[in-house]
């Protein structure tokens, strides 16, 4: 697959306030680089005005903060300790 830079345009409805969001779309990974660029490139694709796209990174091994950082830099991401999947849920809840 070939590597794409996807730049804060491609992510237009970070533009807009906190009010305006309809809809967030979160994805929770943990060791899952090999399946981002795809995952990642096919959500950015049917995003749509007031939505904003989470990805909650549970502690990888594998470069997957840096490479959403290098290739997806307008993605809101969090880098977590471990917590399994219970805990991401309730830090989503939390935060």
């Amino acid at each position: 697959m070939a590597m794409s830079n996807y730049s804060s345009a491609d992510l237009e409805p970070h533009n807009h306030s906190r009010d305006d969001l309809t809809a967030s779309i979160i994805i929770v990974t943990c060791n899952g680089r090999r399946y981002l660029e795809g995952c990642l490139s096919s959500v950015l694709a049917e995003l749509w005005p007031g939505c904003e796209l989470i990805v909650v990174d549970n502690a990888s091994t594998d470069g997957s903060p840096a490479f959403i950082e290098e290739y997806f830099p307008g993605i809101i991401g969090w880098v977590m300790e471990f917590y399994g999947l219970d805990g991401v849920n309730e830090w989503l809840v939390e935060n």
